[in-house]
């Protein structure tokens, strides 16, 4: 009882109301904690990304070289590397971005 008393607030900290907890049997509960760890995935992502996107605008305010992207899909531009729900994960992303970044190194920009 006491792990089940446990599981207690890390349910509540993804969002499973008290009441509902009790009715969740555990492969249910495992796709909640499955959804929330997407979510915050695809969270830290747009996040890191707007980082990405103000270093960006920055950098072309500081240099003449460097040119603010006329749109996103100048970083994300390719769907074959989306998965099914319409995603790119977490390595492929910072990959493309990185490409994007380095880019602008190599011409002298960030």
């Amino acid at each position: 009882m006491d792990q089940i008393h446990n599981l207690i607030p890390h349910a509540l900290y993804i969002g499973i109301k008290l009441h509902e907890f009790w009715e969740l049997n555990p492969q249910e509960l495992n796709w909640y904690s499955k959804s929330f760890q997407i979510r915050e995935t695809f969270i830290q992502d747009i996040v890191w990304l707007v980082g990405a996107y103000t270093q960006n605008a920055v950098a072309s305010c500081l240099s003449k070289n460097v040119k603010y992207p006329k749109k996103p899909s100048d970083i994300i531009k390719e769907q074959e590397l989306l998965d099914d729900d319409g995603f790119m994960d977490s390595e492929t992303m910072y990959n493309r971005i990185s490409e994007y970044f380095n880019q602008f190194q190599t011409e002298g920009g960030i």
